[in-house]
């Protein structure tokens, strides 16, 4: 029901398990491979209350068809390549935004045990019932290549009366429990929603990935700004929410800014957009064509790749860039600061140019390769030589963005 701005169309409603047969195939068409899927009450939940849906047998009993469900979704995925995080559990049930502890089965009022939701945490009782549900979501979907980690909670920071320290000791009893029963050792993590969140709980070591959102329109401020604050913690981390914007326009350049802002950082993948049926509705496919047409043949594994110092020398004001590279090589994407990178972003542009100084190259003779960021392909190819005395290379022009990729010969 809900969209970032008032969609120009009626998002689609009543499409049925198969709609992700159509998602998949376009995402994997396009070279996606990761998605998120959570399970809530009116998607893949299977323990809830019976007088939400007929299907639900309340708390200990499960949901065949929701979790017949889930199978197809799974099978439809391993067909597609591709690979999901499995959310368990949603802020709602728990929390005030969104309120669905109404008729949460764990509710006092619903034959529950729980008089308040934030007991859910520190109940015995209610931790024994979480552990069977456990038991049989590793039973039924722990076989499953395609699940690339469990995320316990989605925006666990906005449950009700959040307490750090029951938080914390909550993951610490049920990690364990975890990984006992799941024989293939899924990473387990838990999303927050909130900027800085909750590193008391990002530090435990039953935090095995750091996961959380970054909605906002000075887009490539808020990836570095989420990547710096989760470093120290030296564990994986990826931003699974992002997308704002005032029109179709904006909406859309969030959308690019967040994908390549984020794949040029040390983070597991690029961002998760929300707004997916803003993607398929105006088959928006292609700017995720374009980023994996310019990571293609690239292996980031063992390379220390550190985010970039390079900085914009001369040029225009408004050009911006973020990159990774070594000491041998790098992959960089300078953009308009206005159209990506602003709390009143502009929907038009005119051409750039400029140079990019580098401070961490060795010098020597590189290969550039300059990419069109919508259309995927290379603009042209050239050497550039580096020196001590001269660590500088002119940006090709460019309107709205571009990437380049250099390599040492």
């Amino acid at each position: 029901q809900r969209s970032p701005y008032r969609y120009e169309f009626e998002p689609p409603k009543r499409m049925g398990t198969s709609a992700y047969d159509d998602y998949f195939r376009k995402m994997s068409a396009n070279g996606e491979n990761y998605a998120r899927i959570w399970m809530s009450a009116w998607w893949a939940g299977i323990e809830w209350n019976p007088y939400y849906a007929p299907h639900y047998r309340g708390l200990g009993r499960y949901s065949v068809e929701n979790a017949w469900r889930l199978d197809y979704v799974l099978d439809s995925a391993e067909k597609n390549d591709i690979y999901v995080d499995l959310t368990l559990i949603n802020h709602g049930q728990f929390g005030r935004p969104d309120a669905e502890w109404r008729d949460n089965p764990y509710n006092i009022l619903n034959g529950g045990m729980l008089k308040s939701a934030d007991e859910f945490f520190t109940d015995s009782t209610a931790m024994e019932y979480f552990r069977r549900r456990l038991d049989y979501i590793i039973s039924r979907w722990g076989y499953s290549r395609n699940i690339v980690f469990w995320e316990l909670w989605n925006e666990i920071d906005l449950t009700l009366n959040y307490n750090t320290q029951n938080v914390k000791k909550w993951h610490e009893t049920i990690h364990p429990y975890l990984r006992r029963i799941d024989p293939y050792k899924h990473p387990i993590t838990t999303h927050y929603c909130r900027r800085d969140a909750d590193p008391v709980v990002w530090a435990i070591p039953q935090i095995e990935m750091i996961v959380g959102n970054s909605y906002n329109a000075e887009m490539v401020k808020f990836v570095l700004d989420f990547f710096t604050k989760r470093k120290p913690f030296e564990k994986p981390m990826l931003i699974n929410e992002y997308g704002v914007g005032r029109n179709r326009t904006s909406v859309e350049n969030n959308l690019h800014a967040g994908i390549w802002a984020s794949s040029m950082t040390p983070m597991t993948g690029s961002a998760l957009f929300w707004w997916w049926p803003f993607i398929d509705h105006f088959d928006l496919y292609f700017h995720y064509k374009a980023l994996a047409e310019f990571w293609k043949g690239v292996d980031r594994r063992e390379k220390k790749y550190q985010l970039t110092d390079a900085r914009i020398s001369t040029g225009e004001k408004d050009i911006g860039v973020i990159g990774i590279q070594n000491g041998n090589e790098g992959f960089f994407w300078v953009y308009a600061e206005k159209v990506f990178n602003d709390k009143r972003p502009v929907d038009t542009w005119t051409e750039k140019t400029g140079r990019i100084r580098f401070n961490s190259f060795s010098p020597g003779t590189y290969s550039l390769e300059a990419w069109d960021t919508y259309r995927g392909s290379i603009l042209f190819k050239k050497e550039v030589i580096l020196s001590e005395k001269n660590m500088e290379i002119d940006i090709p022009e460019f309107t709205r963005d571009i990437a380049i990729k250099m390599r040492k010969k």
